[in-house]
């Protein structure tokens, strides 16, 4: 019907995403004294996984030797995302005394829940007194806004992304990853990821 009547439905503008402050991110993070928790907020902002793929990532599925994770993302597709020294070390010293299949496990020996990683996600933000909204995901969003800043490419921050189309990060302005992960490597241990 619509294209018999030249109907045309308006898409939605692209919201800006409003990022939380430097300051806010400290204080964050420095309300939660669980260092588990900590770690998983740091690994989420420090490589831009998403939610779902931080709660389902296999401890086989990460190599220190090349500071890779191996996700399923977003359509079931694989992909790989790059982690800096700092972040690396950090995991290895948490799983030193660890037997388990998922990075984040509960007592109950499953991985924890996306619904679990949000709700603490929102208490630890009022904690920390922050009015800004936003949920766990602005995180990632801080992630590739940071590479961007830093100088990385539209087509690397895409791949990084796992994003097939690179104008899907225009959202974040206001080739292969073996080539180009030293460079992104070296600016992730810049930023303090």
């Amino acid at each position: 019907v619509r294209r018999r009547s030249d109907l045309v439905t308006p898409r939605k503008p692209k919201k800006i995403v409003q990022l939380y402050s430097q300051e806010e991110v400290d204080r964050f993070f420095s309300t939660i004294k669980d260092p588990i928790h900590k770690l998983m907020y740091e690994i989420l902002i420090g490589s831009g996984l998403r939610v779902s793929e931080l709660a389902s990532v296999e401890i086989s599925n990460i190599n220190f030797q090349n500071n890779t994770i191996l996700v399923l993302g977003k359509g079931r597709k694989e992909r790989l995302v790059l982690i800096s020294d700092r972040l690396k070390d950090k995991i290895q010293i948490y799983l030193s005394n660890r037997r388990q299949r998922y990075l984040f496990e509960s007592v109950r020996k499953t991985k924890f829940g996306t619904r679990r990683i949000q709700g603490l996600f929102t208490d630890y933000k009022a904690l920390a007194n922050i009015t800004k909204k936003g949920n766990v995901h602005q995180l990632r969003h801080q992630y590739f806004s940071k590479l961007c800043d830093a100088g990385i490419s539209r087509e690397h921050r895409a791949l990084l992304a796992g994003h097939e189309n690179s104008k899907t990060q225009d959202i974040y302005s206001h080739a292969s990853l073996g080539a180009v992960s030293p460079e992104i490597l070296k600016k992730l241990d810049e930023l303090g990821l």
